[in-house]
């Protein structure tokens, strides 16, 4: 802009002088005219062309977001600094933004949030303008997902924290259900830090104030150890029960993740037990699937040879007389196979593809694509039937009267329907049967035949079941354990989701919590650690009471020594390049309207035209 505005007073002078001492010859009277002229003829011509400059001025007032997560208050945390921090660079006209699991307004109080996410807080701090500060320890959970924009020109301020000996225990995985008689095995991980001492940990089970099992672990500095504690058969007695998983370390200087809580349900026997004979891969497939999707104990066992059972979850012998005993107090047999351990049961499902008994029709068996009206038909709504491979053979089967067809299938993809699944409900019993052979195929392929596996397995036995197989908490269910700091997402089951429900929680504390579901029908809870007994009990929800046992554990993985990954970062200073136009400058217009009125004033005076 400075070359052009020399250039345009240039060219005003020249035209001036030439007019006032060549022209019209005033002398020394002419320069003053000239002056003016020259004033209001560059002032114009610098508007006419209207150059533009870079400038570097202030921005605005800055949004400094506060990383309050767990781990900032933790042992070697710098929470007391991070405040001071954030204050003195948001100043007087600055906003301050503590972020973890979400975005608010920021308070001294100490952090509570069990996960540290960024994306939605640079989100929120951009949409506000100014610039952008982010005060944090680095260890930020969703970094690879921010968006590489939103990190351009943000100033970062990391107080990464300060190294101390910890041990934390990382893993405890126990099954949630298990029957008296099952041996039960406890999965512990315990991590440590690389300034440990080496000497050795301990690991203890307890129910309440019952050690039930306990063993030595060796300390590896900077590394992962994992062992398996056994609660041998008997140990727990039927019912629910609450086991804390507890590491020992000397020197630990943040105990708070040293301890773990199970819930673990213990039957008297199991609620399903599979018989397979002989046992082969559909029995394996399905006793695996049974296992993830149920909530209630399971027991599995094939015959090897004859008068040897095997269990198909220990792979250990099992006696004949536990397999009779096991099948007849089960609420649900399945059988696979010729087997007579199921007659006179009310409940079964009987899968005879692998019926060596009976006449198999082999070849390529397609289900087809629109199911037969049943009980099933809701719950297979959206199996894409065209996807799956072929069944190997179906034996053959006429539903008889009070039957219904769950699934039909045919030959190649002609000619008549043949049922695959058959199912009764009369006079207090509850039969299906499976007559095709290959179901396993499913599973084994993955995708979407495996979700149709899980589909068909899952609606059979909760037809069988009835609302047994989704366990506590009727039609609405939440996730049994939930680390601190983290909300616990209550679910809606049971058809449309009212706008709220109220629960009721006792144990740790007493308290009450309305619950609003999003179009998932999910409404999260943040509680404080303990065991709570949650209890449903809303008449305007129209539904019976439901309830069940919730445990918010004192861990977080805040908690442990993570790597940073988020590093510091200058940012753009407060400062922002913008470009500033000529004709942005007001006082040049009335630069041109002073100059030019006052040389027509001086003219008229002159007696000039």
């Amino acid at each position: 802009m400075g070359a052009v505005s020399f250039l345009a007073v240039a060219m005003a002078a020249v035209l001036a002088l030439v007019v006032y001492l060549r022209h019209e010859r005033l002398g020394a009277a002419g320069v003053g005219l000239a002056a003016l002229r020259t004033t209001g003829m560059a002032a114009l011509i610098v508007l006419l062309w209207d150059p533009v400059r870079a400038v570097r001025v202030q921005r605005e007032s800055p949004t400094v977001l506060l990383d309050a997560s767990l781990s900032m208050g933790g042992a070697g945390g710098r929470w007391a600094e991070a405040l001071d921090t954030a204050a003195a660079l948001a100043g007087r006209g600055g906003t301050v933004l503590r972020f973890g699991r979400g975005v608010v307004p920021s308070d001294t109080t100490p952090p509570l949030d069990g996960a540290t996410h960024l994306s939605e807080a640079l989100a929120v701090a951009h949409g506000r303008g100014g610039p952008v500060v982010i005060i944090t320890d680095g260890e930020v959970e969703d970094r690879s997902a921010v968006d590489r924009s939103l990190m351009e020109r943000v100033r970062v301020v990391v107080l990464p924290r300060v190294s101390v000996p910890n041990a934390s225990l990382v893993e405890a995985n126990l099954p949630d259900r298990a029957t008296a008689q099952d041996t039960v095995s406890v999965a512990v991980g315990a991590e440590f830090t690389h300034d440990v001492r080496p000497d050795s940990a301990r690991v203890e089970v307890w129910e309440g104030a019952r050690r039930l099992a306990q063993r030595t672990l060796p300390v590896s500095p900077g590394g992962l150890v994992r062992r398996i504690i056994v609660l041998p058969p008997g140990l727990l007695a039927a019912g629910e029960h609450v086991l804390r998983v507890r590491l020992t370390l000397a020197g630990d200087a943040e105990p708070r993740d040293n301890e773990r809580t199970r819930l673990i349900m213990v039957a008297a026997e199991p609620a399903i037990t599979v018989i397979a004979v002989p046992g082969d891969w559909e029995a394996r497939f399905l006793t695996a699937t049974l296992g993830e999707i149920v909530r209630v104990p399971i027991q599995a066992y094939a015959l090897v040879r004859p008068g040897h059972w095997l269990n198909l979850r220990t792979l250990l012998p099992a006696p004949e007389a536990d397999v009779v005993r096991r099948s007849q107090a089960a609420n649900l047999v399945v059988t696979l196979g010729s087997t007579g351990m199921a007659d006179g049961h009310p409940v079964v499902w009987r899968w005879r593809g692998a019926d060596s008994a009976a006449s198999v029709l082999t070849g390529d068996w397609y289900l087809v694509r629109d199911p037969p009206s049943s009980p099933l038909a809701g719950r297979l709504s959206g199996v894409a039937w065209d996807s799956l491979p072929p069944l190997t053979g179906i034996v053959p089967t006429v539903p008889a009267v009070g039957e219904w067809t769950g699934l039909a299938a045919r030959l190649g993809r002609r000619g008549a329907d043949r049922p695959v699944l058959v199912g009764r409900d009369s006079a207090g019993t509850r039969h299906l049967t499976v007559t095709g052979d290959g179901l396993w195929r499913w599973a084994l392929r993955g995708g979407a035949p495996r979700e149709a596996y899980r589909a068909v397995v899952a609606a059979g036995t909760d037809w069988l079941l009835g609302a047994d197989v989704a366990g506590p908490g009727g039609p609405l269910a939440v996730v049994s354990e939930v680390p601190r700091g983290v909300p616990a997402v209550f679910r809606w089951r049971a058809g449309e989701p009212p706008d709220s429900v109220v629960v009721r929680f006792t144990g740790a504390a007493s308290r009450t919590a309305a619950l609003r579901f999003d179009g998932e029908g999910r409404a999260p809870v943040l509680l404080e650690p303990g065991v709570y007994q949650w209890a449903l009990a809303d008449p305007r929800a129209g539904v019976r009471t439901a309830g069940g046992t919730l445990v918010v554990e004192e861990y977080s993985d805040e908690f442990r020594s993570r790597a940073a990954s988020l590093a510091p970062a200058p940012g753009s200073g407060g400062f922002m390049n913008t470009f500033q136009r000529a004709r942005h400058r007001w006082w040049l217009f009335g630069l041109v309207l002073v100059a030019l009125v006052a040389e027509w004033t001086w003219r008229l005076r002159r007696g000039l035209p």
